[in-house]
């Protein structure tokens, strides 16, 4: 991190872990760490070393390359390919909230992460807000006020370039909290004059639980917006917990990402305990908590659960109506690996985006109360087998050999795209809204 942007690496300035250094003609990556970066180079060639700017927004990057001749001997010593990392912007704080696996009736852990992306700071505000019926008890940090379910923590005390400040949260769910209910955890970060306000707001969206796995992957969209040059970033959390008979010494989480994915764009957001990231293959990382040390849930329930959390951006290939879908393997010491469900991101043309639709058909009414109605238009040339109800969070309700009129009272109030589809294969899509 060169901070005071001369070109030079002093001793003050913090090595920048979990970025992506390229080597060509071999097209080699490295992912670097706090003690630098090895890679590859070809012998008896003109070799250049590049750093993969994926923050091009927060920083620029001195020198662009290194050239490396090989012959016999490389040409340069250890310590002479730096790349300096310059800050563009002089203020800016992002927020990001994530937390276990929610019971009723249980203690539920929360954490609020602040990361600083500029130069440092010294007065900023984080708040959270919880569910008007969950109960709070304590934090790392006491808040400054608490008012109607909402934590206020005004911190003066200085958040230096590049670091992260972590606040775990301790709350409790009511017994009256049903399984199936959905919640949600809203925290925002408050710094006056900060020049990128798109991270300054995170959502974490639960669901009460009985019996569960509790080793799950999830995806959040809140910071990506659909544009041909794929604006933000997909946020995934990959939760895991120990039930084993004993310590968990080590945990190592393997995740080969989706081909719609950019593996340049990976880094590591948060997580429970130390974590080292590894690139096996430009699509594959391996998380690895070494000597995590985890206890199993029968000795202590909270202890025995972790997390990572990384960022990733789609790459050019994905488009509208593509589905991203993302599984990862979790590997407790040398146990056979447990499997995370599949996490799935699909975005969707709708009428409100300014497109006009496609679809050969017209739902009425339209907002619907318990039924709705298919009006066929006569440009439709194939008759359909099946119709897809899907929500804006991914829940798809299918309904076969259906007439044109379908009941839609058990679906709750919300707004929904419907397919219809012959074959599997779609005749067109509407959407509208559940109330």
């Amino acid at each position: 991190m060169d901070r005071n942007k001369d070109g030079v690496h002093s001793q003050s300035e913090p090595i920048v872990p979990n970025e992506v250094i390229i080597s060509e003609p071999l097209a080699i990556s490295a992912i670097s760490k706090l003690t630098g970066y090895s890679i590859f180079v070809k012998s008896n060639n003109s070799n250049i070393l590049r750093f993969e700017n994926q923050q091009a927004n927060r920083w620029k990057v001195v020198p662009l390359e290194h050239q490396v001749n090989v012959a016999k001997e490389v040409g340069k010593q250890r310590g002479e390919y730096n790349f300096g990392l310059q800050l563009l912007k002089e203020r800016d704080l992002s927020v990001l909230v994530s937390a276990g696996i929610a019971r009723a009736g249980r203690k539920h852990f929360i954490n609020l992460v602040v990361e600083n992306y500029a130069e440092d700071v010294d007065d900023y505000t984080v708040d959270l807000q919880l569910p008007s019926t969950w109960i709070y008890r304590t934090a790392s940090l006491k808040p400054t006020s608490i008012t109607a379910n909402k934590l206020e923590w005004n911190i003066s005390t200085k958040l230096l370039a590049f670091e992260k400040k972590l606040i775990t949260i301790e709350v409790e769910i009511p017994t009256s909290a049903q399984v199936g209910d959905k919640f949600e955890y809203i925290a925002n970060v408050s710094l006056n004059q900060d020049e990128d306000i798109t991270n300054n707001k995170s959502v974490w969206k639960g669901e009460i639980v009985q019996s569960f796995d509790p080793n799950d992957k999830q995806v959040s969209a809140d910071r990506y917006t659909y544009t041909r040059q794929n604006k933000g970033e997909l946020i995934y959390t990959i939760r895991f917990m120990n039930t084993g008979s004993d310590t968990a010494v080590n945990v190592l989480i393997k995740d080969t990402l989706n081909r719609y994915l950019d593996p340049s764009t990976v880094r590591v957001l948060n997580s429970s305990h130390p974590v080292k990231m590894l690139l096996s293959s430009p699509d594959k990382f391996d998380f690895y908590f070494e000597r995590i040390m985890l206890p199993d849930s029968s000795k202590n329930f909270v202890a025995s659960q972790g997390f990572i959390q990384f960022a990733v951006k789609p790459n050019a290939r994905f488009d509208l109506d593509a589905e991203i879908l993302n599984r990862a393997a979790i590997y407790f010491d040398q146990n056979a690996p447990v499997a995370t469900n599949t996490s799935v991101f699909r975005l969707y043309i709708t009428e409100l985006e300014g497109g006009s639709s496609k679809a050969k058909f017209t739902v009425l009414p339209n907002p619907a109360n318990n039924k709705i109605h298919i009006i066929l238009n006569e440009s439709l040339d194939k008759t359909y087998d099946e119709v897809k109800i899907t929500s804006l969070d991914g829940q798809t309700f299918r309904y076969k050999s259906v007439k044109r009129e379908i009941d839609i009272s058990a679906l709750p109030n919300a707004f929904y795209y419907i397919e219809l589809l012959n074959k599997e294969a779609s005749l067109g899509r509407k959407s509208f809204v559940k109330q």
